[in-house]
């Protein structure tokens, strides 16, 4: 997807380095969406996804009937949700816990989302983050 994705590219190169796997002819297409569909008309023979857009394509795409799960990475955290630094956090956070637990089972599942989940500003920087890959196309 690109190099600063954690769910596209880091936690793969994690999950490959682990099995010391490392990726050659990497592609850069700058979307998760963008990087299945790759994948599904045979420009990529692998791309990572998160969860929610793997159910959103599965849901969507009729190109998801040309993709196969190969296997999951270890569980990472989504995007942050960000303030002002010199802003309390913590009244924003309770708005928005407040407002996922008001959200309808119906509207959960359409949005994929279930729970608001805090982890430390030190959790998550200690998040692997591999070397920028060196990307062969970018399309």
């Amino acid at each position: 997807n690109s190099a600063v994705s954690q769910s596209g590219w880091a936690a793969i190169d994690d999950m490959a380095g682990a099995d010391e796997f490392a990726f050659t002819n990497i592609v850069e297409t700058g979307a998760h969406a963008k990087s299945a569909l790759a994948v599904a008309d045979g420009t990529c023979d692998i791309c990572a996804v998160d969860a929610v857009t793997w159910q959103m394509i599965e849901r969507w795409d009729a190109f998801a009937a040309d993709l196969k799960v190969l296997a999951t990475t270890a569980h990472t955290p989504a995007l942050p949700f960000i303030t002002a630094g010199g802003r309390d956090p913590r009244p924003l956070q309770e708005a928005l816990v407040r407002a996922v637990d008001a959200l309808s089972e119906e509207d959960r599942v359409a949005l994929c989302l279930m729970d608001v989940t805090h982890i430390s500003a030190d959790e998550y920087a200690a998040l692997p983050i591999p070397p920028t890959p060196k990307f062969s196309t970018v399309i």
